[in-house]
């Protein structure tokens, strides 16, 4: 397998350290696991530092191979880890810590697994190359199921997504769901007959683009499998007419818009299945909003779907999944907006309650960085150009600061007065600063503000393949600064 993925896998350069890929490319949260780490190594071992102290990944004694701790009290999902050694440093590198039980895909093509996965939610580990274009788990379903397996791949920087198909013991196709280029797709099926089943992951080796990919590129993937209770899908039948008004209470859950007060706290249920909540509430300008949907705290069986729309119902931020969803999303500007709440599965129900939480919207300003890692030598100086974005009409007094920073490296904070939109720290390395790789933040403090309002800079994160914007993570505030010997 090692010799496979080193020929495989499109590298993230740094000099003469180049990580290619992960795989498998997460874990369970509380577990111990190994993951092949390809790419180019001047040296092994080498050091590796992760964004969250509860995932450690400890380098064994073969090149390439690690060892990572995942502590049940990691926080679930993406995390950035990077591999460094005293003169270079790898981009971010994405790894999932997931909460459900994780399994591997076998080797060698067209196999099936050994073990029969009966245990939903779960999640299933992948790599799709040249010579193994298929792989194959085997799943023991229940009777009357709802069956969703959703691919993460494009977002994981993949050369391509998988397709998924489901077939029966016997081998017949139950369901079938070709991914679109670039995207990351998911298959639903409704089981009646619960059973052995198997799911296929795959790429489909006709499509040119893709082929030619992955001649000398894998693709490293993970599907969440889940498995509900769920009652068949309705049949078309003949019915009586309805009433106008009768037609017109059905829909209006779906397409109804309610008034958010801000700051309000607000209680719902989805129910039926497949309803959606929205509500409409108004922005002065660029302003900070924070909403939150609370449904585990509150032991509901609530999948929170937490999303911000225009009044054209485009999607414009979506929380990222957790049993209480917080989403914070930045207005672009004086409108009126809807947030959303509904169930990720489309399940509901009278017990499928909800608390909306919404906190007056925050003074706005938000401080980027070009690059995400920067490097020096004893005696040399570098600059760091902050840009700033505030309203037009903002009074705020920014401070901008680089912290955590290494002995004997020094940076003077800079003041931006209202309306200078840009600002250059330097860092300056004394001439017997000691060799160091490391994080290190850019703070910004609005001065003015009571409480003091205070966010980080942040740094654009590019996949070699993923669109822009599609990555797990696509963007750190955790920079990196390399001194060099």
């Amino acid at each position: 397998m090692l010799a496979l993925l080193a020929t495989m896998c499109g590298s993230l350069q740094a000099g003469d350290l180049a990580v290619k890929c992960l795989f498998p490319a997460g874990g369970q949260a509380g577990s111990h696991i190994s993951v092949t780490c390809t790419g180019t190594f001047e040296s092994w071992p080498v050091e590796v530092w992760t964004d969250d102290a509860g995932l450690k990944f400890m380098p064994g004694q073969t090149i390439g191979q690690l060892e990572v701790e995942i502590s049940s009290t990691t926080r679930i999902g993406p995390h950035l880890v990077r591999f460094y050694h005293p003169t270079s440093v790898t981009p971010p590198v994405q790894f999932v810590v997931g909460n459900n039980p994780e399994f591997i895909a076998p080797s060698s093509s067209n196999t099936l697994t050994t073990t029969v996965i009966d245990s939903f939610p779960a999640t299933l580990n992948g790599l799709i190359t040249r010579t193994n274009r298929v792989n194959t788990f085997t799943l023991r379903l229940p009777d009357s199921c709802q069956l969703e397996a959703a691919v993460c791949a494009v977002a994981l920087d993949a050369p391509a997504s998988p397709s998924l198909e489901l077939l029966d013991e016997k081998t017949n196709r139950v369901a079938l769901q070709h991914a679109a280029p670039d995207r990351d797709t998911t298959l639903s099926s409704f089981i009646s007959a619960g059973g052995v089943y198997l799911l296929r992951v795959f790429v489909n080796g006709a499509e040119d683009d893709r082929k030619e990919l992955l001649e000398t590129e894998a693709a490293a993937y993970r599907v969440t499998v889940s498995a509900n209770p769920a009652k068949p899908p309705p049949t078309t039948t003949v019915q009586a007419p309805r009433s106008l008004q009768t037609v017109v209470e059905m829909f209006r859950p779906m397409v109804a818009v309610r008034t958010l007060m801000i700051p309000s706290v607000t209680r719902g249920v989805i129910a039926p299945a497949g309803r959606q909540i929205n509500y409409g509430f108004e922005t002065r300008g660029q302003e900070r909003f924070r909403f939150r949907v609370i449904a585990k705290s509150i032991d509901s069986p609530l999948q929170p779907l937490l999303r911000v729309l225009d009044n054209d119902m485009t999607v414009l931020a979506e929380a990222a999944p957790a049993g209480d969803a917080e989403l914070v999303w930045v207005s672009p500007g004086p409108g009126s907006y809807i947030v959303a709440v509904s169930d990720v599965e489309e399940n509901g129900g009278p017990l499928y309650s909800f608390q909306l939480e919404v906190a007056s919207p925050e003074p706005f300003f938000r401080a980027t960085v070009e690059a995400h890692s920067y490097r020096l030598k004893p005696g040399e100086s570098i600059p760091v150009v902050v840009n700033l974005k505030r309203p037009s009409a903002s009074d705020s007094i920014l401070q901008v600061s680089a912290l955590s920073l290494p002995d004997g490296i020094s940076c003077v904070p800079q003041t931006a007065e209202p309306g200078v939109d840009k600002v250059t720290l330097q860092l300056r390395a004394d001439s017997t600063a000691a060799p160091a790789n490391r994080p290190f933040v850019v703070s910004v403090v609005d001065v003015r503000s009571v409480p003091p309002q205070f966010d980080h800079a942040v740094a654009p994160l590019v996949g070699r393949y993923a669109p822009l914007g599609r990555l797990l993570i696509n963007e750190t505030d955790q920079l990196w600064l390399t001194v060099a010997p």
